[in-house]
């Protein structure tokens, strides 16, 4: 009798090899093939390899490649990369996993130019992940000295080191704290940086020394930024943090060896927290604002906050809003399905097309694991769980990319994190790009965690509404399918089959 998915967990290494084929071969079931592509990474076998290499297009597989045990193939994986240029960016991508974490020393060349040289930062992001995986001085030097390039990526994964390893090195390997000063976006991703480790030290139960305290001119940075438009939330971050006060920027450019003003002088009590400024918005008043109608007058004023919607009087509010718009985005929801399903839509996975909320258990497992999770996601995981509009409608043609509205689950997410090396930043792969939605081997919408403000930056989305929100919103808008209106020859069938889906939806 063949082997079923859910036996796949428990099947010995022939049974499984045997089944795996046939397996592969039927529609793709999400969950399903995340299960066996796994279960085939985990042995060391040259066939799991093969199997995992020849379908590395389809969902799960060329990420359980990255993990496969077998480690027979590393030369043929350098064969097939070695014109770089030339190799699509997620089986690129793959590879550098697959070589990294058995550490092949023929293939390091590769993974340190496609770091230095490669023009796409997802492929530079995993490059970079992969030598720090390899770990040993020559690969950590090389993602090290790329602290002066022109590029985030290559400076976030050369900061990210240095704080770990030298935090009292960085001000003076980066032109010192008056050049630095100078820089408002290096300076600026310095201070998330620091900000971030400090946050991820005090969910700790033995707290290490935080980076402020190892090197106090992160707050003389602070100090010297927080008037800075574009990143003066980060700084007053880390100012509170640190519980050290926002002082005249007379005094701070006097004490970080710039110019002294006339008159000049440092007020308040030391250690005390900041309240200049624009006053704090009451949390309890924004709910009422929101719940009247102002949606995004009240999501607009709790994004701008940045860190300091987690001040006292304003945390819980901004989690009540946020749970008040994550269940109208759930009705929103169940109103489409019902819809979608009285046309005849086919769900991929009609059980997980809205799934259970999280519970609180798994929301603190998460966040214990990855760190902080902006308030709009730690609401989403909480009152929709997971989301997976995957599907077919009749007349829908199969080759159109209509990108329907995935979320993946808590639980998902914290299997997914079991590989994070505890390091300061993690990308949360919160859903899968148009492509992998639609079946192909590709990318993922991630989320920089930890992440303190009230919704971040969803990532890559070139040109589109930033952040959990906009994608929310847009998705939303074309009744959970906003890749209909980008497919050529589908535009006779949107507007006959979107109409009724999204009418009478609740703004949010």
């Amino acid at each position: 009798m063949p082997l079923s998915f859910a036996e796949v967990a428990t099947a010995d290494a022939e049974a499984l090899l045997a089944a795996a084929p046939e397996l592969i071969a039927r529609p793709p079931g999400f969950e399903d093939w995340r299960v066996l592509a796994r279960a085939l990474a985990a042995l060391d076998d040259a066939r799991a390899f093969r199997l995992l290499r020849e379908h590395r297009g389809k969902p799960h597989m060329g990420a359980a490649l990255e993990r496969c045990k077998w480690a027979g193939g590393c030369a043929e994986i350098l064969t097939a990369c070695q014109d770089w240029g030339a190799v699509g960016q997620h089986e690129l991508r793959n590879c550098l996993w697959y070589l990294a974490r058995h550490r092949w020393q023929p293939a390091w060349p590769l993974l340190s130019t496609v770091y230095l040289e490669h023009g796409d930062s997802n492929v530079v992001n995993d490059a970079g992940w992969a030598l720090r995986e390899w770990g040993d001085a020559r690969s950590l030097a090389v993602v090290e000295g790329a602290l002066g390039a022109a590029d985030h990526t290559r400076q976030r994964h050369a900061l990210q080191l240095l704080l770990a390893r030298a935090p009292g090195e960085v001000v003076d390997r980066m032109g010192g704290l008056a050049t630095l000063a100078q820089q408002g976006a290096r300076a600026g991703l310095l201070l998330h940086l620091v900000g971030s480790a400090d946050g991820d030290a005090a969910r700790q139960a033995e707290t290490p020394p935080r980076l402020w305290a190892v090197e106090p001119r992160f707050v003389e940075l602070a100090q010297l930024l927080v008037r800075d438009r574009q990143h003066k939330q980060t700084a007053k971050w880390v100012l509170d943090l640190a519980g050290v006060q926002v002082r005249p920027l007379a005094v701070a450019e006097a004490e970080a060896g710039a110019k002294a003003k006339a008159g000049a002088g440092a007020t308040g009590a030391p250690g005390a927290r900041a309240r200049r400024g624009k006053a704090l918005p009451d949390g309890a008043a924004l709910l009422a604002r929101y719940e009247e109608g102002a949606h995004a007058e009240v999501t607009t004023a709790l994004c701008k906050l940045g860190p300091r919607v987690r001040e006292p009087e304003v945390l819980e509010g901004a989690r009540a809003v946020a749970r008040a718009l994550m269940r109208r985005v759930r009705g929103n929801l169940e109103l489409v399905i019902g819809r979608l399903e009285a046309g005849g839509y086919v769900f991929e996975r009609r059980a997980q097309a809205l799934g259970r909320g999280a519970s609180a258990a798994e929301l603190a497992a998460l966040e214990a694991a990855v760190g902080q999770l902006p308030v709009l996601l730690h609401a989403a995981l909480e009152v929709l769980g997971e989301v997976d509009l995957r599907g077919r409608a009749p007349r829908m043609q199969a080759e159109w990319q209509t990108d329907p509205l995935m979320l993946a689950s808590a639980s998902a997410l914290l299997e997914d994190a079991a590989d994070h090396d505890g390091s300061i930043a993690f990308d949360l792969a919160i859903a899968p790009d148009a492509l992998g939605k639609a079946g192909f081997s590709a990318g993922a919408h991630v989320i920089e965690v930890p992440a303190a403000g009230f919704d971040a930056a969803v990532t890559p989305r070139p040109g589109r509404q930033a952040g959990l929100l906009g994608l929310l919103r847009e998705s939303l808008a074309a009744a959970g399918f906003p890749g209909l209106a980008r497919q050529k020859g589908a535009s006779r069938f949107t507007r006959a089959w979107m109409g009724p889906l999204r009418a009478g939806l609740r703004p949010f």
